[in-house]
């Protein structure tokens, strides 16, 4: 039996565990990660370092956070493959960007030596919903180092942009990053450069395609999941056709989907969200609700027939 006082411990650390009456490495690990993280009234990171001086010790097995907090199996990142390019597309306020928030949370914690980049180009990202996603459903009393680990880049403009993109193999790699995330892939191209004229519709549709491919090319070469949010508009039937009816699709056009592994529309009407895996070479056609509670996405049921098909 070790005691922790064979350890190098920061003094105020020391005190907090001989307040708790932990003084052995067994009576330690009797605690999960946060729970010692709200004993001790401590950091997440102080945690980290007291299980690997204990590892380094030879009393303790090798922890992984992850395992404990976010295993890959029960978590959102489950609907993620490395090596494609996700798409998650809906109307407003149906669940989008808290898909994100929700995928950038669980990949830090999966993976403690990488960072997660994360472009927005609405200029909205949530910073109270991302750490009350850590709070809640992680249960971490200090997002320091999940905060240190998340690349956030702001695009204002399309140059802004379009200068992101060109640089972001570069970002990816030297980040180690484990997870790209592009919030929203419309705004660039619907707000930021609009379609006026014939000319103006020739270069949005290269660009389009440039900054796709290479977007496709991130997530091949970086092996990590690239997604994407995307808005919808509403096409309407002609008077020649039979059925004079609207349907909803994803922004974009028709060249855009063939640069996607996989699409997930979220809807939300009447008070219910649901989620479907319309296209995907990866994953089963699933459509399931799901709830957003204090910022998380809950999933069970969907992950269950995910799971269960696949």
């Amino acid at each position: 039996m070790i005691s922790l006082e064979e350890l190098d411990l920061d003094v105020n650390l020391a005190k907090s565990l001989k307040s708790q009456k932990i003084f052995t490495l067994s009576e330690l690990m009797l605690f999960k990660p946060y729970e010692l993280v709200e004993k001790l009234n401590t950091s997440y990171t102080a945690i980290d370092h007291l299980f690997q001086e204990a590892v380094e010790l030879g009393g303790a097995p090798d922890i992984s956070f992850s395992e404990l907090e976010c295993p890959k199996s029960n978590s959102i990142l489950s609907i993620v493959s490395p090596g494609h390019l996700t798409e998650f597309f809906g109307p407003p306020s149906s669940g989008k960007s808290y898909f994100c928030l929700n995928l950038a949370v669980c990949s830090l914690m999966e993976n403690r030596d990488a960072k997660v980049v994360y472009v927005d180009t609405d200029m909205s990202f949530n910073f109270s919903a991302f750490c009350m996603i850590a709070h809640n459903k992680l249960q971490l009393s200090s997002l320091e180092s999940l905060m240190k680990r998340l690349v956030l880049i702001r695009c204002g403009n399309f140059s802004s942009f379009a200068s992101t993109i060109d640089s972001l193999q570069d970002i990816v790699f030297s980040a180690n990053a484990s997870l790209l995330i592009i919030d929203s892939i419309t705004t660039p191209f619907k707000v930021f450069f609009p379609c006026s004229s014939a000319d103006v519709r020739f270069e949005w549709s290269a660009s389009l395609a440039k900054h796709s491919q290479f977007l496709k090319h991130i997530a091949f070469a970086a092996n990590i999941p690239v997604v994407c949010t995307n808005q919808v508009t509403t096409n309407y039937k002609t008077e020649d056709e039979e059925d004079n009816t609207s349907c909803i699709t994803a922004s974009l056009g028709k060249s855009w989907p063939n640069y996607v592994g996989s699409r997930l529309l979220l809807e939300y009407q009447e008070g219910v969200r649901s989620v479907h895996i319309v296209k995907s070479s990866l994953l089963p056609n699933v459509k399931t609700e799901f709830s957003i509670s204090n910022s998380v996405i809950l999933l069970e049921d969907f992950l269950s027939k995910l799971f269960g098909q696949v």
